[in-house]
């Protein structure tokens, strides 16, 4: 692996607003999928929250590009049509292009290369950083992979974990996501599986090497 270069950026991770919640913890199991979101939905209304999805027929109506929505994503849009919007499916290069400009492109030439597959975008998430879902493999609960790049200082992205996950910190159900990447312990092998499925094994890429 080639040698980390000296930066004055801490090490790996990049903290994104923090939100204090505590894990949840399923007895007989981790909560995955539409399981998980049902739970995070029945939290939310108990906090007093007013949720209004989208309509059934506009979301049966909905793809990711001609993809299908996955059953966690199509869940939650069930349930909450406001917390997010995605954007029309791109390329990883074409997102680096057209939102931070062509000499970013080059620096994340490696990386690209490791991410052929469409990506979607949760907009409204940062400002030098995004969030978006790679429409590569999906795992056995048939969710795809969010990930998060960072343009800032040193060029960074790393792998958050499923999509049920990753919406189920930012909803406040699960542990924060305390830095880039973080998800609770009980969940850590959920992220390395999306590693595993779609970053060639890794977890994170930053100063231009894979971890």
């Amino acid at each position: 692996m080639a040698t980390k270069k000296k930066s004055t950026k801490p090490s790996a991770r990049k903290k994104p607003t923090p939100k204090a919640a505590p894990a949840k913890k399923k007895k007989e199991g981790l909560l995955r999928g539409v399981a998980l979101v049902e739970a995070v939905m029945k939290f939310r209304a108990k906090k007093g929250e007013k949720l209004v999805g989208v309509p059934a027929k506009k979301l049966d109506a909905m793809t990711l590009g001609g993809r299908p929505l996955s059953p966690a994503l199509k869940a939650w849009l069930a349930a909450d049509a406001k917390t997010f919007s995605l954007s029309e499916p791109t390329t990883l290069p074409d997102l680096l292009r057209d939102d931070f400009g062509e000499y970013v492109v080059e620096g994340y030439a490696d990386v690209a290369a490791v991410l052929p597959e469409p990506i979607v975008v949760f907009e409204g998430w940062g400002a030098d950083s995004r969030r978006f879902m790679y429409l590569g493999k999906t795992d056995a609960h048939g969710e795809y992979t969010v990930m998060t790049i960072d343009t800032d200082d040193t060029p960074f992205l790393c792998v958050n974990g499923p999509v049920d996950v990753w919406l189920a910190q930012h909803a406040g159900f699960l542990e924060a996501e305390k830095v880039y990447g973080h998800v609770p312990k009980e969940y850590a092998a959920t992220k390395k599986e999306h590693g595993r499925l779609n970053f060639n094994g890794h977890v994170v890429w930053e100063f231009m090497a894979f971890a």
